[in-house]
């Protein structure tokens, strides 16, 4: 192992203590597979060609083959060579879908190692009749959700352009903002803390949302539900209301928070503060580069 030459970046290094105040700080992206490839007609997987196929990718990805290491107060990534006999293997098989949801859930409550590059990846077999389920563990210190679509594209599809956030303004528009609003502007600092200022305010009181059963205490039980639909056909038919998928998916997530307060038994707010991460411009080596925006999910008025 190389000694340690590089800091984890502020945001990654708070990711990483978060498992030690007993939070698992890892998530998951699962995927089915049909036959081909490493995956033979009758459903035998070769997981020996996957790694074969899979090390030269991993070579090429920094972020796969480094250890968090302590050293004082501070975390540093020492760089390894990740032993793909552990980080790539065959699980014990699901029965279908519903299966694999469930093995999903148990994942998320189990740890990664802390002496080995922290990520994974689970062939199950039974996720799909002829087919099966990858799943990709890997600790939040090491990548943000944008971060790791983009380890996912390298890894299984690099071929294709690389996913980049639809929300990042082109570096024309970086530069024209930049010179309409300059970082060292007392307004726009003034303008800035003020923003900061509403957000903190909107998130500790809430505008009189009072407590509820979503606000309750954790449980150490998960649970894991797939949905499956046809982005093209959720865009075209959000665009017409001005709405973005990703607005679709608050929109779904608002309907299961007044789902579960109907069956709690517990009033309706008429909206409630929902805090959204959103990917930021990516910058230098943090493997976490998020914001938050707070956004109201409201429910119209009348019956339904």
């Amino acid at each position: 192992m190389r000694p340690a030459t590089q800091r984890l970046a502020p945001a990654d290094e708070a990711n990483l203590v978060l498992d030690h105040a007993g939070q698992v700080n890892v998530f998951l992206v699962a995927a089915l597979l049909a036959p081909g490839g490493f995956l033979a007609p009758d459903g035998t997987a070769d997981i020996t060609a996957l790694r074969a196929v899979l090390r030269e990718r991993i070579a090429q990805l920094p972020a796969l083959r480094k250890i968090a290491a302590r050293a004082g107060r501070r975390h540093y990534w020492n760089e390894t060579i990740p032993d793909l006999e552990h980080h790539i293997r065959a699980v014990e098989p699901v029965d279908g879908l519903t299966g694999l949801q469930d093995r999903c859930a148990e994942l998320m409550g189990q740890p990664l190692a802390g002496d080995r590059p922290l990520w994974e990846i689970l062939v199950v077999p039974g996720a799909t009749a002829g087919g099966l389920g990858v799943v990709l563990r890997i600790h939040h210190a090491v990548a943000d959700g944008m971060t790791a679509a983009v380890i996912v594209q390298r890894l299984f599809d690099p071929g294709e352009p690389l996913v980049s956030p639809s929300n990042q303004p082109s570096m024309r528009g970086l530069a024209e903002a930049s010179r309409q609003h300059p970082r060292n502007d007392p307004r726009s600092t003034l303008r800035r803390l003020g923003t900061g200022i509403s957000r903190i305010r909107k998130t500790l009181w809430g505008h009189g949302v009072g407590r509820t059963v979503l606000l309750g205490e954790r449980s150490a039980h998960h649970g894991v539900a797939f949905l499956r639909t046809e982005i093209e056909a959720l865009e075209t038919a959000a665009r017409p209301r001005g709405a973005t998928v990703n607005d679709a998916l608050l929109a779904a997530s608002a309907a299961g928070f007044r789902a579960a307060l109907l069956a709690a038994g517990e009033p309706v707010p008429a909206w409630l503060p929902v805090s959204e991460p959103v990917a930021l411009r990516r910058r230098g080596t943090a493997g976490n580069q998020v914001g938050v925006m707070l956004a109201a999910a409201t429910r119209r008025a009348g019956p339904g």
